[in-house]
């Protein structure tokens, strides 16, 4: 069975040929097809494309993700610590935008006035672009 034939027998209640195969493989997938993390967790293409080969080299079913736990902090002013070294597996935020309620009167409205034609920044399930291909 595919995953999405898995994933349908189990909504339906008939029985899948096995039982579905989640990973968190971030960090190996990078480091698999020879991506830094920061890579990894910036270039939204090498990020994806790192997952689909180790899924298709180890046959789990969960698709490809983008993003990491702590979003907020770098789209709104705050810094942010990309891994470095093996140690570390994902970003964390050095800085946070809103440490107490009063701070939440001097933030602005997100622009991606600030984006540079590459980048592309993702809030929730919307991209926001600037000048990137396909951006919106």
């Amino acid at each position: 069975m595919k995953p999405s034939e898995r994933l349908e027998a189990v909504v339906t209640k008939r029985r899948p040929d096995r039982v579905q195969v989640a990973t968190f493989v971030r960090g190996y997938a990078a480091r698999l097809c020879g991506f830094s993390l920061k890579t990894f967790y910036t270039d939204m293409e090498v990020c994806v494309k790192a997952q689909i080969l180790a899924q298709e080299l180890h046959g789990y079913d969960q698709s490809p993700s983008f993003g990491w736990v702590d979003w907020g902090g770098w789209e709104f002013g705050g810094g942010v610590r990309f891994p470095e070294s093996d140690e570390e597996g994902a970003p964390r935020t050095l800085m946070h935008p809103v440490e107490r309620p009063s701070d939440l009167e001097r933030l602005d409205s997100f622009s991606c006035q600030h984006l540079q034609p590459s980048e592309t920044v993702f809030l929730g399930q919307r991209s926001y672009s600037s000048g990137a291909p396909g951006g919106r």
